[in-house]
């Protein structure tokens, strides 16, 4: 499991398939940073990529489509 930033609060939680893939879900982290980053708080699943810096990408372009709304 690979957490990679998206920004000061947001990260991806990428994970490697058995295929190659990388999948991963983009959290929250917790306002107090003394707190566990475990407790972050699911957004959203980010479909498969070829590479976590393809996720990185996707993840970041869908949290900016998800603050506009």
């Amino acid at each position: 499991m690979n957490y990679i930033p998206l920004d000061e609060f947001h990260v991806v939680i990428a994970k490697k398939q058995p295929d190659g893939q990388w999948k991963g879900e983009v959290v929250m982290l917790p306002a107090d940073r003394r707190q566990d980053p475990l407790d972050a708080t699911h957004l959203f699943d980010v479909p498969a990529q070829k590479s976590p810096e393809q996720l990185q990408e996707l993840a970041f372009q869908a949290l900016k489509a998800y603050r506009e709304g």
